[in-house]
């Protein structure tokens, strides 16, 4: 009788297991074998950076950028080796006892984000998007608790946002963005629970490079990047700049709704030793977006009807900011560092939505209401 083949597997297994054991002599009763002496030596650079802007790789003891500042360091693609955002320290990641996650230039470059929800979308614990389309405000959680309005960083500062009055980050113009989890983000004082988000402005290096971006999209989409900057000759490599600008004009599937942003970021630093770094960092944003981005629903029953008139719907927001990142290295395990940020943000917002729909339809709808109606197929009744 033929065995099936699963048994007759396994009865060869079985039976390969009961083989003897060869009988050559045991490795433990073989003789010594003595190596060879081997001595390896290397230098490292000074400067610790290759290449220019967004794909660096640095020695594990300079920030992210040559600005200080206390950024990610030890970056090579998309891995950094510290991040300080942890313990507020330049402790290694591997010998960080809390749960964090940097995302480097470099990932960002690859994947072309284009907002901050779409820089974390992929971060283990994060909950971007939430609320559907709104490209008005950078919200999202982090361990089921929202960050929007107390747990922000930008270079180690809080960003503070009230109502609807919440400053909005380019992601082209960020060099990182570390993403702490869990209670640990008391170390930042009164916060969100679930963690904190601490991005890292670009900032100059004393290398020169250019980098000239142009990009087209849906929805008659145009944007123009430019980030450039190096040393400033005549200085001795002691002062280096860095400009950093975005230009973009776009329509949104929304009627009446864009998505124009002008950006500008210069940014200098002066650094007189290989200890002691001052970086000036500066912004100025205008955006243009739709002011309401939601249908209307009776009942809890979704329209086709958009609440808003596309003649009157903008959310229009400018923000700048100024300050300054100085760091001091007294040795291999002291580093004094103080940041200084203004920042000054106003928001123009308006637009219409509907309250409520007669039960005949939208007899003795009119204005704003009565535009959104024909816009989408529906005639109101004048009377």
């Amino acid at each position: 009788m033929l065995l099936p083949r699963r048994r007759l597997a396994g009865l060869l297994l079985a039976s390969t297991a009961l083989c003897p054991l060869p009988s050559s002599p045991a490795w433990a009763q073989q003789a010594s074998v003595e190596l060879s002496e081997l001595s390896v030596e290397g230098t490292r650079s000074g400067v610790g950076l290759s290449g220019a802007g967004g794909n660096m790789a640095i020695s594990q003891d300079s920030a992210a950028t040559s600005g200080g500042g206390g950024g990610p360091s030890g970056v090579t693609g998309y891995t950094a080796r510290v991040s300080p955002t942890a313990t507020k320290t330049n402790t290694p990641l591997l010998e960080t006892p809390q749960s964090v996650t940097v995302l480097t230039r470099e990932q960002l470059n690859d994947r072309n984000v284009q907002t901050l929800n779409e820089a974390i979308g992929y971060v283990a614990g994060v909950s971007s998007n939430v609320f559907g389309f709104d490209p008005r405000f950078d919200s999202f959680y982090v361990r089921g608790f929202s960050l929007t309005y107390d747990g922000i960083y930008r270079d180690g500062l809080r960003q503070i946002a009230s109502g609807l009055t919440v400053p909005r980050i380019e992601p082209y113009g960020i060099e990182a963005a570390t993403i702490l989890r869990g209670p640990a983000s008391g170390l930042y004082g009164l916060g969100s629970p679930g963690g904190i988000l601490d991005v890292t402005t670009k900032r100059p290096v004393f290398t020169p490079f250019g980098e000239v971006q142009l990009q087209v999209g849906n929805f008659d989409r145009y944007q123009g990047n430019v980030d450039i900057g190096g040393p400033v000759e005549g200085t001795d490599g002691t002062l280096a700049y860095r400009v950093t600008g975005i230009k973009r004009q776009s329509d949104t599937f929304l009627p009446g709704g864009a998505d124009d942003r002008s950006y500008i970021a210069p940014a200098f630093t002066w650094k007189p030793s290989a200890d002691t770094t001052f970086t000036v960092l500066s912004e100025y944003q205008e955006t243009k977006l739709p002011g309401s981005t939601t249908f209307f629903n009776q009942n809890f029953r979704p329209t086709r009807l958009y609440s808003s008139d596309p003649a009157f719907n903008d959310f229009k927001q400018q923000q700048g900011r100024v300050g300054y990142a100085f760091e001091h290295r007294f040795d291999t395990d002291l580093v004094f560092r103080q940041n200084f940020r203004f920042y000054d943000l106003s928001t123009d917002y308006r637009y219409t939505s509907i309250s409520t729909i007669s039960p005949d339809g939208l007899r003795g709808c009119y204005g704003p209401i009565g535009r959104v109606a024909q816009m989408m197929g529906h005639e109101p009744d004048p009377k």
